[in-house]
């Protein structure tokens, strides 16, 4: 077989998968959406990640699909961070990715023995049942300091140290510096399943309760209780002198010791990128202006700016083949992908010069952003229909994504 005939054969088969309908199982994932981005040094947006993959802005307009191929994956879309040198940095399982924002290079992590535990700025997690191990892999991997004992739940890599939390009762945070080793933070905090640092500066930590989530500002050995929520909790991010965050959809500021809210919003995400507060409405990442009411100011990454599989990111088979055909499965579940206007042509040529697949995109004027369920290759010949047929069969469910 030869490459072509198997990518063609790769989107016969995305396309297969995405027919399975409501008569089989729901095959739908989550939909779409951003889960965080990271900024260059003009404050300019420099990379997107998302549940269906990574987001790169192009010099000539849109944003590039970097496929969870590149890292080994299917389903997961782990944090990723920006090094000294410019370079993107996400790791999985032993190994970690280094990458420009169209290719990554991966490598083995030597003598690791846990599972994944979480990645900030250059220090990974290798979580063990009871502690782990803290890794500095900025370059040559190696061990910065080991815990021994409790869940490490969650880490942030700040230029004063590398802070930890550990629950599974009540939760412990700690902080290691080159100069003075661990420094207990709070000891006796709330009874928690999960603690997640969010920001340092002040040092505030969400946690997962059996009431709910809640979030907490540490300072001076205790937690103080400044918001809860009966689903969930988005942010804080510090902004004026305040912090902002979402509870349950609402803007709360919380200042001076008390908590307000403020307006519901339709927002379901809030970060920062470069200090400046960012936030998620339907399927677009937006500015937040910051006047006397905070409201969404102009989008800075809307899905329907993704161009797909980039030319020659990656270049090399059998990756670009993967990842063309995570992007037909991805794209089209998102409905950025339109399969009903797709054929497959063969010009007699099967090697093609630019590796590209030979494919007819939709008619001009036929945006395919219509999310339609299940969607069809036209003029398919019958052998193949029957092919799909039996894909539509035999398909499994959608996983649920992985994003850590």
């Amino acid at each position: 077989m030869s490459s072509v005939d198997l990518e063609r054969f790769i989107v016969y088969w995305a396309t297969a998968a995405l027919c399975i309908g409501p008569f089989v199982c729901s095959a739908h994932g989550p939909a779409p959406s951003v889960i965080d981005a990271l900024g260059n040094a003009s404050g300019a947006v420099s990379i997107v990640r998302t549940n269906i993959g990574l987001a790169v802005p192009r010099t000539a307009g849109g944003f590039r699909y970097i496929c969870p191929a590149q890292w080994g994956e299917e389903d997961r879309f782990p944090p990723i961070s920006r090094m000294a040198d410019g370079a993107f940095l996400l790791a999985t399982d032993g190994r970690i990715h280094r990458g420009d924002g169209c290719t990554f290079e991966s490598r083995d992590i030597e003598n690791w023995t846990g599972r994944y535990g979480g990645l900030s700025g250059a220090i990974l997690v290798e979580r063990h049942a009871a502690g782990g191990v803290f890794w500095d892999v900025s370059a040559e991997p190696r061990v910065l300091f080991t815990v021994d004992e409790g869940h490490i739940d969650s880490h942030v890599h700040h230029e004063t140290g590398v802070y930890y939390g550990r629950s599974r009762g009540p939760i412990t945070i700690q902080v290691w510096t080159q100069d003075g080793g661990h420094t207990t933070l709070i000891t006796q905090g709330p009874e928690a399943d999960y603690v997640s640092l969010r920001t340092i500066e002040p040092l505030t930590a969400l946690v997962s309760t059996q009431n709910g989530p809640e979030l907490y500002l540490i300072r001076d050995g205790r937690a103080e209780r400044i918001g809860r929520a009966n689903r969930a909790i988005h942010g804080p991010v510090r902004w004026a002198g305040a912090l902002y965050f979402l509870a349950d959809g609402v803007l709360t500021r919380w200042a001076d010791g008390q908590s307000m809210a403020l307006q519901p919003v339709e927002w379901t995400c809030l970060f920062t990128i470069d200090e400046q507060p960012h936030a998620c409405v339907q399927r677009n990442l937006h500015r937040v202006q910051t006047n006397e009411t905070w409201h969404i100011g102009p989008a800075v990454f809307q899905f329907d700016d993704f161009i797909g599989v980039d030319e020659g990111c990656p270049g090399t088979e059998p990756l670009r083949t993967q990842c063309l055909a995570q992007w037909y499965h991805f794209g089209a579940e998102a409905g950025l992908v339109d399969l009903d206007g797709l054929t497959l042509e063969s010009d007699g040529n099967e090697d093609q010069p630019d590796g590209s697949l030979p494919l007819q995109a939709a008619p001009a004027g036929h945006s395919g952003r219509e999310s339609r369920g299940c969607m069809g290759l036209h003029g398919t010949p019958a052998p193949v229909s029957w092919l799909l047929f039996l894909g539509c069969a035999l398909a499994r469910c959608l996983r649920v994504r992985r994003v850590f």
